[in-house]
């Protein structure tokens, strides 16, 4: 294994949105909301189209049954493809090249104005997906990286840092 692996990220706005909308959809809380959401939209359908002889709303379909789907469904998702996009593009203006460097004291951040080490026990713990390493630092904060940064080397001399290092770990073999 080397002393530091260094990668060289470049983002695109489809990893972002990827790993946005794979943790947001999977908090509890989220599901509830959609499922909440899709209810009054099949209410509101049954109405519209008078499905049966049921009536559901005597007075027309109240205002809510309408916003809150719409802003589920279109209104959410779209304002979370905007804000990534203007990070993205931020960053992109900004002409910063970001270096990260992993090593067995801490993982390093570097960018033209900035220097930022953090020790490797700020995290809980370590995942590996197909496609990514998730760095979790607490149940709201994950940072990913995904494995096109690494080559195929140093994926594996970062699995081997990994397993030195005394926190949870999800690797693949």
């Amino acid at each position: 294994m080397e002393n530091e692996i260094i990668i060289k990220p470049n983002y695109t706005i489809k990893e972002y949105l990827e790993f946005t909308f794979k943790n947001l959809f999977a908090k509890w809380s989220m599901k509830l909301i959609i499922l909440y959401a899709l209810v009054l939209l099949i209410f509101d359908l049954v109405y519209l189209f008078q499905v049966s002889d049921f009536i559901i709303f005597s007075n027309g379909i109240p205002t809510f049954n309408l916003i809150f789907p719409i802003l589920v469904f279109i209104a959410f998702p779209l304002f979370i493809y905007l804000v990534l996009k203007k990070a993205l593009h931020n960053d992109a203006k900004l002409g910063e090249q970001t270096i990260f460097i992993f090593n067995k004291d801490y993982f390093r951040t570097k960018k033209e104005l900035s220097d930022v080490k953090k020790p490797w026990n700020l995290y809980e713990s370590i995942v590996e997906t197909e496609s990514n390493f998730l760095f979790k630092q607490n149940k709201n904060r994950t940072d990913f990286f995904p494995k096109r940064f690494f080559s195929e080397q140093q994926i594996i001399d970062f699995r081997e840092l990994i397993q030195t290092l005394d926190i949870k770990k999800s690797l693949k073999s």
